[in-house]
């Protein structure tokens, strides 16, 4: 996040970010503003299908997680701070 926020802060980039990251990250030289109409974005995260790292697993039921606890009301997943 931090490379992205000094290319935006540079003027080499725009990045769509949830809403739940612009509360948490607000940042005196980046201007966030509301986009209504982008269509929803889509992550798909692959791995080996033998891996057996512990830290692969860990990750993968983190991200399964996120979806089913995310708070209706406002986006941000249970246990982020917005």
């Amino acid at each position: 996040m931090t490379q992205i926020f000094r290319l935006v802060e540079l003027g080499q980039m725009i990045c769509f970010l949830p809403a739940w990251v612009t509360r948490r990250y607000p940042l005196p030289g980046i201007a966030y503003r509301p986009v209504s109409d982008l269509e929803p974005a889509t992550l798909a995260v692959a791995w080996p299908q033998d891996a057996r790292s512990p830290a692969v697993a860990a990750f993968i039921r983190a991200a399964v997680s996120v979806p089913a606890t995310a708070d209706a009301g406002n986006g941000v997943p249970q246990g982020v701070r917005a």
